[in-house]
């Protein structure tokens, strides 16, 4: 439940707002695919977590600029810029 005043002419009032604990975490922590992407390419490793985190992420709606994060993460990985632990574990 979320509380909050309301402004309602010269007088507030407080109104209550149900919103489910599932629902105002995924508000709260709302990560994009292009901060992950951002931090994995900043650090030069994809973590199992990372991959899990995109693979959630992915199943969701996201826009053009995110997918084009992504792609750019594809390539990077590719062109060997990004190591994967996934990858290192079976080496």
């Amino acid at each position: 439940m979320i509380l909050f005043l309301q402004r309602k002419g010269r007088g507030m009032h407080l109104v209550y707002i149900y919103i489910p604990l599932f629902k105002l975490v995924r508000i709260l922590v709302m990560v994009l695919i292009r901060d992950v992407v951002k931090e994995v390419l900043t650090t030069g490793y994809l973590t199992l977590a990372d991959e899990n985190q995109l693979r959630k992420l992915l199943r969701t709606k996201y826009d053009k600029e995110d997918l084009n994060a992504f792609m750019s993460l594809q390539e990077a990985a590719m062109n060997g810029l990004v190591k994967q632990e996934a990858r290192l574990r079976l080496e």
